[in-house]
Formats: C-alpha cells, sequence, structure tokens
C-alpha cells in the first residue's frame, strides 16, 4: 500500500473518530443499564472486549488492505485473532458466573448480560478459529457460511436493541451486520479483499474503538 493510501486511512479514522465520536459522547447510557450496575461495573466488563477487539479486527482491515502481504505477517495476525478470542471468551466466562452462582459482581452487565454473552460467544470462537487458520495457513472457505449465519444473527440483535431503545447499541450490530457479510463472501471468493478491509477498517473505529473509549472513560476520577 502507497504512502497516500495509508495518509488516507490514517486521517480518515482520525476524523471519524473525533466526527462520529462527538455524537457518540452526546448520547446517554440506557437507564436500565445505569440504574442496575452502574458505570463502573460495565466499564470493567465491556472495556477488555472493546479493545481487544479493536486491536484484531485493525490488524484484519490492514492485512486486508494489503493482498500482496508484503506489509503485513498473516500469522502475527493470526496469534492476535487467538489472544482477542480467548481473551472473549474468559470475559464471557466472568460475566456469566454471577448468573449461574447468583453472587454480585461489579462485571455482571445487569440487564445487558445476556445480550453481550450471545455475541461475545459467537464472535470469541470465531475470532479464535479464524486466528488459528491464520496462524497455521489454513483455507477460509469453511468459515464462509458460518460468518453469513453469524451476520443475520446480529441483525436479529440489532433489532432487539432497537426495541430496548439502545440505539447507538443498534448501530453496532448494523455495522457488524455488514462486517459479516462481507467477511462470508470474501471467504468463499465472492468479494474484492480491498472491500473488507476498508470496512473492517470502519467496524474496528466505530464498533470497538469509539465505545471502548467511551467506557473507560466513564470510569470515576479516582480510577
Amino acid at each position: 500500500m502507497g504512502w497516500r493510501r495509508w495518509t488516507l486511512v490514517l486521517s480518515g479514522s482520525i476524523l471519524l473518530t473525533l466526527l462520529l465520536g462527538g455524537l457518540v459522547f452526546a448520547a446517554k447510557a440506557p437507564p436500565q443499564l445505569t440504574a442496575a450496575i452502574g458505570a463502573v461495573g460495565a466499564a470493567k466488563a465491556v472495556v477488555p472486549l472493546m479493545l481487544t477487539g479493536a486491536f484484531f479486527i485493525m490488524a484484519n482491515a490492514m492485512l486486508h488492505l494489503n493482498p500482496e502481504r508484503t506489509k503485513v505477517s498473516v500469522a502475527s495476525v493470526g496469534t492476535v485473532g487467538i489472544v482477542a478470542g480467548l481473551i472473549f471468551l474468559a470475559n464471557l466466562f466472568v460475566m456469566m458466573l454471577t448468573n449461574f452462582t447468583g453472587v454480585a459482581s461489579p462485571s455482571n452487565l445487569g440487564p445487558l448480560t445476556n445480550f453481550v454473552g450471545g455475541l461475545a460467544t459467537m464472535y470469541g470462537f470465531f475470532f479464535l478459529v479464524v486466528g488459528l487458520n491464520q496462524l497455521l495457513g489454513l483455507k477460509h472457505n469453511v468459515l464462509g457460511p458460518i460468518a453469513i449465519l453469524i451476520a443475520f444473527l446480529t441483525l436479529g440483535y440489532a433489532w432487539m436493541f432497537f426495541a430496548a431503545g439502545w440505539y447507538y447499541h443498534m448501530t453496532i450490530a448494523l455495522v457488524w451486520f455488514v462486517a459479516m457479510l462481507f467477511a462470508g463472501l470474501f471467504q468463499v471468493g465472492k468479494l474484492s479483499e480491498k472491500t473488507l478491509g476498508y470496512w473492517l477498517l470502519f467496524t474496528a473505529v466505530w464498533t470497538f474503538a469509539i465505545p471502548g473509549f467511551i467506557w473507560a472513560s466513564s470510569m470515576p476520577g479516582a480510577f
């Protein structure tokens, strides 16, 4: 990728973060979530998922924006994917453990736990398998139909978030619907690699980096 394209990608990410991030900061957290757990508990539970996802999706965006594989190592991206998948699943276990034991925990998301639990299960396993395939140099075509299935399940989540009045969460689900649809189409040879790369770049910023920063910054000053 030439320096001009890199400049475009980086400057676009910065502008997207500044412009759209301002809109997100203007939004308020769902009152049900705030009343149930408060900002501190939510940040403890969500921030690891958000920032880990941002690293993995950004790494894959850079990989697909360099189809020649001259500047990005597939094995390195695969390693990030394995770590991301394990963190997703470990964090999911901690969140859901409260539901199983009935013991209160700051890592439980209250009314959002089941929503996030379902999504984290699907995406945690998917990231893990993608990472293993990349590290081992295996073909991804078997993952295409799985990615498309996850895309439509995520679309169902978008409707549930909309019905609950969680509109920013809805946009995250919609962006991921397109991302997984694109991933599935690419893995079966029906979409150009750079198209997937650019969309993943947007996905990393809008659905992981911005909300992760918001949740982290919601911690009280003493923390």
